[in-house]
């Protein structure tokens, strides 16, 4: 009987804490503001790129793909074209000039 005491008291313990509803973060609504306010902005500074997305989507958050699709452009090709450093003597052509 002692071997289930420890076992049936985590399993209760874990029933519990599951059943209890997590508690709502106050500062999403902040945040869905903010994103908001970054939208507006990015309709001022570039509008045609910022409409153009919507009218093709119907999403106003659909503009923030575009720079998350610049990075990582920018990081595959970094990673293809840069060559590796390790163990190359990257000081020796200022040595020269």
């Amino acid at each position: 009987m002692r071997r289930l005491a420890l076992p049936l008291a985590l399993v209760l313990a874990a029933a519990t804490a599951r059943a209890q509803p997590p508690a709502p973060a106050p500062a999403v609504p902040q945040l869905h503001a903010l994103f908001d306010e970054a939208w507006q902005e990015m309709l001022r500074e570039s509008p045609l790129l910022a409409t153009a997305m919507v009218a093709l989507y119907g999403n106003i958050y659909a503009g923030l793909w575009f720079p998350i699709v610049v990075a990582a452009m920018t990081a595959v090709i970094g990673a293809l074209f840069l060559r590796e450093t390790r163990n190359v003597d990257i000081t020796s052509d200022a040595e020269r000039v």
